[in-house]
């Protein structure tokens, strides 16, 4: 093997790593999201279904009043 071929070789072989690793991280924060998502979903149908249950009175005075 020539030197320019070797060199052109470890060259590609350490982006292909690195980009291996990027692969890596970004579904490791895609993961992360997706949890965090559902969790923000449940709560948010949690929300929904008290007000649902518990409606609001808009004449009511708050109670700071």
């Amino acid at each position: 093997m020539s030197s320019d071929f070797e060199k052109r070789l470890i060259r590609l072989e350490s982006l292909v790593s690195m980009q291996d690793d990027m692969i890596e991280t970004l579904n490791e924060v895609i993961t992360r999201q997706h949890m965090d998502l559902q969790a923000l979903q449940r709560e948010l149908k949690n929300m929904q279904e008290t007000i649902e249950q518990e409606p609001i009175d808009m004449n009511q005075r708050p109670p700071h009043y």
